[in-house]
């Protein structure tokens, strides 16, 4: 049997967690799922469409009408755009589903995917199970978008870019105007912008994130966006999430999705729809809590200057120092998680510009998150 990943290794975010489940005692900073479960009033939600049988069938394939209803409602009211629920919006397992179904969709045989460099790290398997090739523009000294290497590799072969806007691994938050220089340059070309923004509520200090939504209407034969409650709502296991493009995009893309899924998990679809009920107030809440977590990370690894440097993130929930001492990200993450036990992402993961560097995901239990923290600062100064 020769399966199309087999020469490809588990990601790894994946390898470290698998490797850390079987040390006990282990913090662990490493997957990105956040502290908090499903909100209570949520999981009350569900637990009655339960009761009544409403979670036993399929939904219809682009998802329940009232969820993609709402998705598209929000739209309007922060940003004053409107969008076609019924035929733009299509409800999937999770974004990376979301991702992989367009991908299988629109590539064919050998096409290459641009990925930003660092970018998350299951990207680059999407895109080679689509029998797609990936290729990478890094990022600049700042950690932002390099326009101008975006565009010099854009060729005949070139079917998408997909970007995470605010970024994981760095906590970048990419401006409008430069999302913008990349669809005029692709505008009118078979060529896709996919945004991936299911960190678009985790901002910090004052930051604004805007949404690739305000250049829908313009650019909406190529811009392809997605998002999830994953994060958001602490549904990392529930498998919900969507994406939102043009009626002749999506129309394709439906059949991938139902020869994949069918539908996305219908108690999941429910979770998601009761989420607009308590959407402002759960993300206020959700902000302060990481406001804390991000600075007390920083005011902690800021102590350890001496052996890593990093830039304060503009959103997201990780931390992406880089060793002053070894380019062996993968070797010493390892090490830290055998000595000190502490689960780390190695940097190179994420790309050859993360090599050298590790992730922390802050949005941990802050009992974690402090005692990982410490046994770092006594692995780094013993």
């Amino acid at each position: 049997m020769k399966c199309i990943l087999q020469d490809e290794e588990m990601s790894l975010i994946k390898k470290v967690e698998l490797e850390g489940s079987k040390i006990s005692g282990v913090s662990s900073l490493a997957q990105g799922v956040p502290w908090y479960g499903v909100p209570e009033p949520i999981q009350e939600f569900v637990m009655e469409k339960i009761r009544k049988g409403e979670t036993n069938r399929y939904s219809i394939v682009p998802g329940i009408p009232e969820l993609r209803q709402q998705v598209a409602l929000r739209y309007y009211k922060n940003n004053s755009v409107e969008v076609d629920f019924e035929n733009e919006i299509v409800i999937t397992a999770g974004a990376i589903q979301a991702i992989s179904s367009v991908l299988l969709t629109i590539l064919e045989k050998d096409e290459e995917v641009m990925l930003l460099d660092p970018c998350y790290a299951s990207y680059d398997g999407c895109i080679k199970l689509s029998r797609g090739n990936p290729v990478y523009s890094s990022l600049d000294e700042n950690l932002d978008i390099d326009v101008q290497d975006v565009l010099s590799k854009i060729n005949s072969k070139t079917k998408a870019i997909i970007i995470s806007n605010p970024n994981n691994p760095t906590g970048s938050i990419f401006t409008i105007e430069k999302i913008k220089q990349i669809l005029d340059a692709i505008d009118g070309k078979d060529i896709y912008l996919i945004l991936d923004e299911v960190y678009d509520e985790f901002l910090y200090d004052g930051n604004f994130f805007e949404s690739g939504i305000n250049l829908y209407k313009k650019y909406k034969k190529n811009l392809i966006l997605v998002n999830s409650w994953s994060k958001t709502f602490g549904m990392t296991g529930r498998r919900v999430g969507y994406f939102l493009a043009d009626s002749n995009i999506t129309k394709e893309v439906l059949k991938v999705h139902d020869g994949l899924v069918t539908c996305a998990p219908v108690h999941s679809q429910w979770a998601a729809l009761a989420s607009f009920e308590i959407y402002d107030r759960w993300i206020g809440k959700v902000r302060k809590e990481l406001q804390k977590r991000r600075d007390y990370t920083i005011q902690e690894m800021n102590k350890l200057s001496s052996y890593i440097e990093f830039g304060t993130p503009k959103a997201a929930y990780f931390l992406f120092p880089r060793f002053k001492y070894t380019e062996k990200d993968y070797e010493e993450c390892l090490k830290i998680l055998h000595e000190s036990k502490v689960a780390l992402v190695p940097g190179s993961g994420f790309g050859n510009r993360g090599r050298g560097h590790f992730r922390i995901c802050f949005g941990r239990d802050f009992d974690d998150l402090s005692s990982g923290i410490e046994k770092l600062g006594k692995y780094f100064n013993k």
